[in-house]
Formats: C-alpha cells, sequence, structure tokens
C-alpha cells in the first residue's frame, strides 16, 4: 500500500504524469549527455537486451561500431584491441553481458584513465544487475537502467515510441496502424503478465523488444503482400492472413521462448483473440472479461494519433483483468513484496548476529552478554523443535505379495526417505543442542545450523524433496504432518482405500505411476490404454479403483455444481476428489474430450507440473477465458 499511496503524493503534489519517464533516445544522449572519456553502461534485467538500440542507431548514423561478447578469454583480446583502434580513429564499441567479466571491468577501468580517445569515440556496456562491478568504473560512466514498464498504459507507450515509430505505422494500407496497435498491446500483456509471476506465467521468460520488432516486420511483411507493397490505401480484414500471422506469433516469435505447454495455451488464447478480423469491428473488447466494469474496448482509429491519445487516456494503474487475471491478483504482488521484505529483515537479523562475534580480533576483549549471544535463545527454540519431531518411523511389513504391488512400493519407499530424513533432523538438532549447551565444539557445520535457525531458514541438508519456500518453523510443521501421514499408512489395512494427502508425499509423480501400474494390473491392460479420470466433491464413486485425496486447491476459479465457475478469489480449497484409471474406450473417458485440461502443479510456485485434470466448463464461458486466468489445480498449500 506504501507504494500506491506513494505514487498518489507525488503525483498530486507534482502533477499527474510526473513519474512517467521519457521516451530513451539514445541518440540525444550521445550527442548531448555522453563524452569520449565515459563509457555508457546500459544495464537491465535478464531478459531485456539493450545492445539493439545501440546497433540499430549505428546503422542509422553510419557509425562503425565493433561489438564483442564477453565472457572468455577471446572476447578479452577482440575487446582489447577494439577499444584501442577505436578509441584513435574515433568510432564506436559495443561490448555485450560485461558482467561476465567482473575481473577484466578492473583493467579497463585502469585504461580509461590512461587514455586520450579522440572525440567521437563511444565505448557501450551492456550488463545485467551484478554487486560486483567496480564502483569507480560506474562513477566514471553514465549510467542507464532498463526495465520492462510496469503497466499496460507504460508498455504501450514505450512501445509507439521506440517500437512503432510514425514512419512505420502511418505507411499505407491505413489497416496497418491498427494491426502494430495490436501487437503492441499483445507485448504489453506477455509483459505485464511477468509482473504476476509464477501465475501469469509459470516461468520468468526472457520476453524483449527483439520480439515485438521481428513481430512488426512480420506484419509489414504479410500486409505489403496483400496491398501491392503499400500502394493500396484500404485493405479488407478479410483479406489479410491471420492464420500466418497467429501461426508465426504464436509458434516462433513469442511462442518460441515458451517451453511450457500450459504457458503456450495461454499465449495462443490471447494470439486467436486479438489477430482476427473482427479487432477492426468498432468497440471490439481487447480482454475477454465478461463485466463492463473491467472491460477494455479498443479504440475507434484509423490513425497513429488517435491510439496515442487512447492510450494517454488510459489509467495509469490498470486492471489485472486486462491481462486475463482475476481482479485481485493484484493482492498476490503486494502478499510475495511483503514476504521478500521479510526475509531480507531476517537475513539482516541474523547477519548483524553474533556469529561475527566468534571471530573477534585476538586481544579485543569479550563482553558476556545475552545481546551478542544468540544461542541463549536458540538453545530453547530447538529443544521444543526435537519435542516435536517423533523419535522414528516405521516401516511397511515385507512380503513377497507386497513387493508385488506397486502401491506398496511406493509407500515402501516414502517411508524408508522419511525415516532417513527424520534421522538426520534430529541429528542436526541434537548437535545444534549440544552446542548451544556448550557440550560440543562450535564446527563449521554447527556454526551454519545457527546461521539457518536464527534465520529462520531450512538447512540445506534438510532440503532433499522438491519444496516451495517455507521458514525453517514450518518445514518442521510440514514435516510433521507428512510423518504423521507415513504413520497411518504403515497401520491401515488398505493401501487403496487410505484418504491421502497428497501434498504431503514426498515423491507424488511415483504415487501416479505406482496407482496407474496397480490399476493396469488388476484390470491385465497395459499402462497406455489407461487415462485419468477424476470427480471433485460429491458421494464416493462406487468403484473399487478409486484413489480418495484431500488437501487439494484451485487457482484462478472455484468449483460448484460439478464445473468451473469464475471467483476473484486467488486460491479456493477443493472438496474431497477421487481419482480413477479409466480405459480410453470407455464411455466415461469419452464424455471428457471438451473438457478443459487443467495443469497440477507441487504448488504456488509452479515449478514442478504432476499432471493435468480435464474439469467441466460452463457452456457459456470459452475455454480461453479460463485458460487466460491461469487456472491450476495445487497439491500442496502452505498453511
Amino acid at each position: 500500500r506504501l507504494v500506491f499511496i506513494s505514487t498518489a503524493l507525488v503525483e498530486s503534489v507534482l502533477g499527474k504524469g510526473f513519474l512517467d519517464l521519457p521516451a530513451f533516445n539514445l541518440a540525444e544522449i550521445i550527442a548531448k549527455d555522453s563524452k569520449a572519456s565515459s563509457p555508457i553502461m546500459m544495464v537491465s534485467v535478464p531478459g531485456f537486451d539493450p545492445s539493439g538500440k545501440v546497433t540499430e542507431l549505428a546503422q542509422v548514423q553510419k557509425k562503425s561500431l565493433q561489438s564483442a561478447a564477453m565472457g572468455s578469454e577471446e572476447g578479452f583480446n577482440v575487446a582489447d584491441k577494439a577499444i584501442k583502434a577505436a578509441s584513435n580513429a574515433g568510432t564506436w564499441v559495443l561490448l555485450k553481458n560485461v558482467h561476465l567479466a567482473i575481473n577484466w571491468l578492473s583493467e579497463l577501468e585502469k585504461k580509461l584513465y590512461g587514455m586520450n580517445p579522440q572525440q567521437n569515440f563511444r565505448l557501450f556496456l551492456t550488463m545485467e544487475f551484478n554487486p560486483r562491478i567496480p564502483p569507480n568504473l560506474i562513477r566514471l560512466s553514465r549510467v542507464y537502467v532498463f526495465e520492462p514498464p510496469s503497466g499496460v498504459r507504460a508498455s504501450l507507450r514505450r512501445s509507439f515510441a521506440q517500437v512503432l515509430p510514425a514512419d512505420r505505422t502511418d505507411r499505407q494500407p491505413v489497416e496497418r496502424c491498427r494491426l502494430h496497435f495490436l501487437l503492441a498491446f499483445l507485448h504489453a500483456i506477455v509483459l505485464e503478465r511477468l509482473r504476476f509471476f509464477p501465475v501469469g506465467w509459470s516461468k520468468k521468460y526472457e520476453f524483449s523488444d527483439a520480439d515485438q520488432m521481428c513481430g512488426r516486420d512480420i506484419i509489414d511483411s504479410w500486409l505489403d503482400s496483400v496491398s501491392s507493397h503499400g500502394q493500396l490505401s484500404n485493405v479488407s480484414p478479410d483479406k489479410i492472413p491471420w492464420d500466418a500471422l497467429r501461426s508465426i506469433l504464436s509458434e516462433s516469435i513469442y511462442g518460441g521462448r515458451v517451453d511450457n505447454e500450459f504457458d503456450h495455451a495461454v499465449l495462443k488464447a490471447f494470439i486467436n483473440h486479438l489477430f482476427r478480423a473482427e479487432s477492426f469491428e468498432r468497440d471490439f473488447p481487447l480482454n475477454m472479461e465478461s463485466s463492463a466494469e473491467h472491460s477494455l474496448r479498443s479504440p475507434d482509429g484509423r490513425k497513429r494519433e488517435q491510439f496515442l491519445e487512447w492510450i494517454d487516456n488510459l489509467p495509469a494503474k490498470g486492471s489485472p483483468t486486462w491481462v486475463g487475471l482475476p481482479v485481485h491478483a493484484e493482492q498476490m504482488l503486494r502478499i510475495n513484496r511483503a514476504n521478500h521484505t521479510l526475509q531480507r529483515w531476517l537475513l539482516l537479523q541474523g547477519n548483524t548476529g553474533t556469529l561475527k562475534a566468534e571471530k573477534k580480533k585476538e586481544g579485543e576483549k569479550r563482553r558476556a552478554s545475552a545481546l551478542i549471544n544468540p544461542l541463549a535463545d536458540l538453545g530453547a527454540k530447538v529443544h521444543e523443535m526435537l519435542e516435536n519431531l517423533p523419535d522414528s518411523l516405521e516401516q511397511l511389513q515385507r512380503s513377497e505379495a507386497s513387493l508385488r504391488d506397486p502401491l506398496w512400493r511406493c509407500y515402501d519407499r516414502e517411508a524408508g526417505f522419511g525415516k532417513s530424513l527424520l534421522k538426520k533432523v534430529r541429528q542436526d538438532l541434537s548437535l545444534l543442542s549440544a552446542a548451544c549447551e556448550g557440550t560440543a565444539k562450535s564446527t563449521n557445520e554447527v556454526r551454519q545450523l545457527i546461521q539457518d535457525l536464527t534465520t529462520d531458514q531450512v538447512p540445506k541438508a534438510w532440503q532433499r524433496f522438491a519444496m516451495a519456500k517455507v521458514t525453517a518453523t514450518q518445514y518442521l510443521g510440514d514435516l510433521v504432518k507428512r510423518l504423521e501421514q507415513l504413520r497411518t499408512v504403515v497401520s491401515c489395512s488398505s493401501l487403496q482405500k487410505h484418504r491421502l494427502w497428497y501434498g504431503g508425499l514426498f515423491f507424488p509423480e511415483a504415487f501416479l505411476t505406482a496407482s496407474r501400474q496397480a490399476v493396469a494390473q488388476e484390470k491385465k491392460v497395459s499402462l497406455e490404454e489407461l487415462n485419468l479420470l477424476v470427480q471433485i466433491g460429491g458421494d464416493a464413486p462406487p468403484h473399487d479403483d478409486a484413489f480418495e485425496m484431500t488437501g487439494l486447491h484451485l487457482e484462478g476459479a472455484a468449483w460448484a455444481n460439478g464445473q468451473l465457475v469464475v471467483t476473484d478469489e486467488l486460491s479456493v480449497a477443493l472438496p474431497l476428489l477421487w481419482l480413477r484409471w479409466v480405459h480410453i474406450d470407455s464411455p466415461e473417458f469419452k464424455q471428457t474430450a471438451d473438457y478443459l485440461r487443467v495443469p497440477v502443479y507441487l504448488n504456488t510456485s509452479r515449478s514442478l507440473l504432476i499432471t493435468a485434470f480435464s474439469l467441466k466448463t460452463p457452456k457459456d464461458i470459452p475455454n480461453a477465458v479460463w485458460v487466460q486466468r491461469s487456472v491450476a489445480v495445487t497439491i500442496w498449500t502452505k498453511q
């Protein structure tokens, strides 16, 4: 909230639009705001490459430009020779990714102080954020930071200022300007959804201006082919090769960066909605939001000035619904930002703790004070952790019949892994407890444990299975629940009828394989003939091959009356559900042919895909709406 209130305060005092940065004009910077002895440092986030701006300007101004990619000895030699030659000739040098050559940058700093370059010499350095960049080199340089624009309006403005200039958009036919606008809006969507990671995209894909430039060139090429190379002033929208544009944008330009099938479905849903003949109709909806409050209609214009006026009238703070997400998705950003801030504070607290007190210089007097002794409070905390953990975990009874059961083998592996992990955790906590009491030596291992648990971080030795980012306290509470489930599994009479907390398994993917193998053995069919069927809520199915599960959550939608329903909640707990493996030729499986495939992830980070459920959707809402909302199921959620 502080960020939004501060923004409103600044704009109310200094005027609306004060925080909107002007377009980056590299030509003006070189001419008026730089000199030969000061490098131009272009710092960017991963995925944004500003080197294209330098290359493009060099071509326009017909400047001699030598470039080199840093990170290897060969690159160092090329860079040294290029700088020496260019400084004498007064030409330009572009060094890319110099953050990969930190030691070489220190040498470059010394060379720059001893150089007497020609007046027209310019040195461009592109890099990602890195705290090891020599400070003196930063002071010597003109530094410009490049980040993806925040908000749809800012992204559209930037696109028309830097990628879609007037000499490109105002060319005939007049339909070209609207196509460029649709491309700019698509680019704004893919960048804005990165802010909502991991809901917007499951990975931080490196979309950049280069993608938009390629899209612009493709659109111009196809449009020229149907307008006699721009000689026709108008082209019917039906004559535009929409299939070709959609295919190239979704499979090559933007889709070439996406390697998650469900993220690719999201991208295709936006491209298929925007790039079609209906986009030239009046009040065409740019998003698929049904409510009038959150619906965004395209401008009824044909000229560049009309589109720019529409962009300027957009609110600075857009709605998540513009990019297909639930209206309350902004809350997720605030929660993530708050959690990140708290984690940094904990790290600062640990770094200023008394671990440094153990490394005092010789001769310095030691102070026997609780203020500089973290072990005083840590000992009680560790003792409580040990008391909450079980002493041990029993294994499943082994027999010849059980060894042939895939479910038994799966649970036996879970129990064996849980027993080994419990032993390691108890061993580390016991060692730390002894160190707190002064009966054990302070080794490097003990010091690291003190550091981790003082800052409430999970020690690396405990991170033996895929898990979300949690504190050490949350980790131990979750581990106790997992071990308790395994204890009930060991004592239950039927593994198949056991109600399973699916997210509480250490290896949930292995359970899917084991259950499929068990059903295949029972029905005497091959694994390829079985497909997954899910029933959410209701009465238990009258089948012996159903696996009951609990603890799953649905993101981006809710579940009611046997189908998905729209909700503004970020996450909704699902009722009991049952998984069944059914034959691919069975009628019950065939009726799910038009259902929506929803990804099932391990947790809200969406980093590990487990499987996919086929879920029923309302007939009056297109499946593309659910795809754009990034509807997904998670099997584990932080309590």
